[in-house]
């Protein structure tokens, strides 16, 4: 993450004409409208600065880049549009292609005369947030009432599972929903047609979430906006699949737990895997939903360098230390997901991280020490508290509430269930095995080449 410096023009109303100042996270600069403004940000990729006026009356995202590097209305509303319709919570790259876009959409025109006229009238930010938001719903409406046919996923839970003739287990993953594999022998039939029941556990596997868009819509902004945001799949496997020694037949269970708003089937699930999809629910809840709001003020909204950070809280996991012991908490974050209660969920999860207290702390700690040992330049402490201030303000507003709708169909949660279980069995028999699914819904088996699709 290399540092450089863009020189634009700060073109910003104000009745009073007093300075404006700007911070990124490399430092601040105060500048009155009309005048020119050096700006220190990252050398690739756009990134968000605060504008904060002389009274302190109004603060603002600003999403300024070397192709951009004026602040005004229009970046302004670039900013607004980024957080207020969820674009924020894109993977990497395609994140930052979607604010390209909204740079350039005449979407965003009536958004952008919106700011300008509360700028001029010199609104403080609750009165200003009233004017733009409804412009944002209707850029969001707009888009969700545009929708396209799109492929529909048919396995559960975005997973499927597909045996072949050589008792060869493998998943494919088409959700960005993040999960864990229990996989368990449950027991084998002798040569006498006895069952003899034994509860092995063959492997534990983390499913690796699909990350790469599948590019059905050209325009990133209008697919994730209206809903036809869908991956390319992942493969994981093969896992081969035994026969006991001496048995007719050995059977075997999946458990796939992770993040989601329907039970599934969570109370056959075993106390570990239940333990296990808490994990997984709320790492999904910090690093899918609840960090990237923040992480754009801080990096340049990029897919390595958000890779990066979330590498670093992997290895340093204080961060999801805390976030475990407080999520689990009665009335808090896992309690509201498993009453399938999102906007519940979400409001717990930011106020957590945002408003004061020992999530809070620690965030700020681990961005601290992230940024000092990743990059050799000093950095803007200031920048990065008053981030924390102006997002946990938009929070304890209804600003996020359509936003936090984008997230729940990017991130697949809604589509998802806690756990999917399904057993099966491999027989000496048949070279095409007997494959059952008991799961609730008895998903439908499909034959194609030789192998058997749940």
């Amino acid at each position: 993450m290399i540092k450089t410096s863009v020189t634009g023009i700060v073109c910003l109303a104000s009745p009073t004409n007093l300075p404006f100042t700007v911070s990124s996270v490399f430092g601040d600069a105060t500048v009155k409208s009309g005048q020119a403004i050096s700006v220190g940000i990252y050398n690739d990729g756009p990134q968000m600065a605060l504008v904060k006026d002389a009274k302190e009356q109004t603060i603002l995202p600003a999403m300024i880049c070397k192709d951009h590097p004026n602040i005004n209305a229009r970046s302004v509303a670039v900013a607004m549009a980024f957080l207020g319709t969820g674009l924020f919570a894109i993977n990497g790259d395609l994140a930052g292609q979607a604010a390209m876009e909204l740079y350039e959409s005449s979407q965003l025109d009536n958004l952008e005369a919106a700011i300008m006229a509360g700028l001029i009238a010199g609104e403080p930010s609750e009165v200003f947030l009233t004017r733009i938001k409804p412009h944002i719903d209707a850029l969001i409406s707009s888009n969700r009432g545009s929708r396209i046919i799109i492929p529909q996923i048919s396995h559960r839970s975005g997973i499927d599972i597909v045996k072949d003739k050589n008792n060869n287990l493998s998943l494919i993953n088409c959700f960005r929903r993040r999960s864990k594999l229990f996989l368990d022998r449950t027991g084998y039939v002798d040569q006498t047609g006895e069952f003899h029941e034994d509860n092995f556990p063959i492997l534990k596997e983390t499913i690796v979430p699909a990350s790469t868009y599948n590019g059905l819509i050209s325009s990133i902004m209008a697919a994730v906006i209206s809903g036809n945001y869908i991956y390319n799949p992942v493969n994981l496997g093969p896992y081969h699949l035994p026969i006991v020694k001496g048995a007719k037949e050995t059977s075997y269970r999946s458990t796939i737990v992770g993040i989601g708003l329907n039970p599934g089937d969570f109370e056959q699930t075993s106390r570990e895997a239940q333990s296990a999809y808490e994990r997984m629910a709320i790492r999904s809840m910090l690093v899918d939903v609840a960090i990237p709001l923040a992480i754009n003020f801080i990096l340049p909204v990029k897919e390595e360098s958000y890779r990066q950070f979330i590498d670093y809280i992997e290895a340093n996991p204080a961060l999801i230390n805390v976030a475990n012991k407080l999520f689990v908490q009665p009335g808090c974050v896992i309690d509201n997901l498993e009453s399938g209660n999102w906007s519940g969920a979400v409001d717990k999860a930011l106020n957590a991280l945002f408003g004061r207290g020992e999530l809070r702390d620690t965030f700020l700690k681990t961005i601290n020490d992230f940024l000092n040992e990743r990059q050799s330049n000093s950095f803007n402490q200031t920048h990065i508290e008053n981030t924390f201030e102006f997002t946990n303000n938009l929070i304890v507003t209804d600003f996020f509430d359509n936003a936090f709708e984008t997230v729940l169909q990017l991130t697949n949660i809604a589509q998802s269930n806690r756990s999917d279980v399904t057993e099966f069995r491999i027989s000496e028999s048949s070279l095409e095995n007997d494959f059952l699914s008991q799961t609730k819904d008895k998903a439908k088996c499909l034959r194609e080449d030789g192998a058997l699709f749940l």
